[in-house]
C-alpha cells in the first residue's frame, strides 16, 4: 500500500511539474501575450499585452501577420497598462517611440531595457511604475532624466562605461602636457643651480656642469 501511494505521489508530482514548466514557457512566449497592429507607415506597433502576462517580456524585433513580416517600431498607447505581474521588459533595436501611458500601473515592473534606436518617449509612459529602473543609452538619456527625477525612477546608462573610459583617456591626454611642463621646469631649476655653482666656484678649472637633454634647451640657454 505504501509503495502504491509513493508511486501515485510521484506521478502527481511529475504532472504538476510538467504543468508548471509548460505555464512558464507560455508566460515567456512574448508572441502569445502581445497584440500588434500595423501602422500607416508599414511598421508594427505593440498595441496590447495580456494582463495575465508575468515575468520577463521580450518584445520581438519583427512580427509575422498573415504571410508578411513587419519590423516592430512603436510601443503603443497603454500597450502594457495594468500588467501587474510583468517584472521586466526588453525592447528591441528598431523601436523608435514609446507612446502615452504605455506602461502605466505596471506595479511589479523593475527593469525596462531601452534600445539605442529610441528617439521619442512620452513623459507619462511609465506613470505608476514605482519600482522601475530604466536602462538606456547616452543618445536617449534625456528622455528619462526629468521624468525620472519627478517619479523616483532610477536611470542606468548602458554605455556609461564607455564614457568613463573616454574621460580617463582625456584625463591622461591632458595630464601629459602638464607632466612634461613640470619636468621641463624642474630641469631648468637644476640647470640654474648647476650654473650658479659653476660661476661661483673659485677654481678656474672647474668643468662646466653636465647640461641635461631637455626640450627647448637651446632657447633656455639663450636666456642666460
Amino acid at each position: 500500500m505504501k509503495i502504491t501511494i509513493t508511486k501515485i505521489s510521484a506521478v502527481v508530482f511529475s504532472v504538476i511539474l510538467v504543468l508548471l514548466v509548460s505555464f512558464s514557457v507560455c508566460a515567456f512566449d512574448s508572441d502569445s501575450v502581445l497584440d500588434f497592429k500595423i501602422s500607416a507607415d508599414g511598421f508594427a506597433t505593440v498595441s496590447d499585452c495580456d494582463e495575465g502576462a508575468h515575468g520577463v517580456i521580450i518584445i520581438p524585433e519583427s512580427v509575422t501577420i498573415g504571410e508578411k513580416t513587419y519590423s516592430v517600431k512603436y510601443i503603443g498607447e497603454k500597450a502594457f497598462e495594468s500588467c501587474y505581474s510583468v517584472t521586466e521588459i526588453r525592447i528591441p533595436e528598431g523601436v523608435t517611440a514609446i507612446k502615452n501611458f504605455a506602461f502605466r500601473d505596471c506595479i511589479s515592473l523593475k527593469n525596462v531595457y531601452i534600445p539605442e534606436s529610441l528617439v521619442m518617449c512620452q513623459y507619462d509612459a511609465f506613470e505608476g511604475c514605482s519600482k522601475l529602473t530604466v536602462h538606456c543609452y547616452r543618445s536617449n538619456y534625456q528622455f528619462f532624466t526629468i521624468y525620472g527625477i519627478a517619479s523616483n525612477i532610477d536611470i542606468v546608462v548602458i554605455d556609461a562605461d564607455e564614457d568613463s573610459a573616454q574621460d580617463n583617456e582625456a584625463t591622461e591626454d591632458s595630464a601629459q602636457p602638464t607632466d612634461l611642463i613640470s619636468r621641463i621646469v624642474q630641469a631648468i631649476r637644476n640647470l640654474i643651480n648647476r650654473l650658479t655653482e659653476y660661476f661661483s666656484a673659485d677654481d678656474e678649472e672647474t668643468e662646466l656642469p653636465f647640461l641635461p637633454d631637455i626640450p627647448f634647451l637651446d632657447e633656455i640657454i639663450k636666456e642666460f
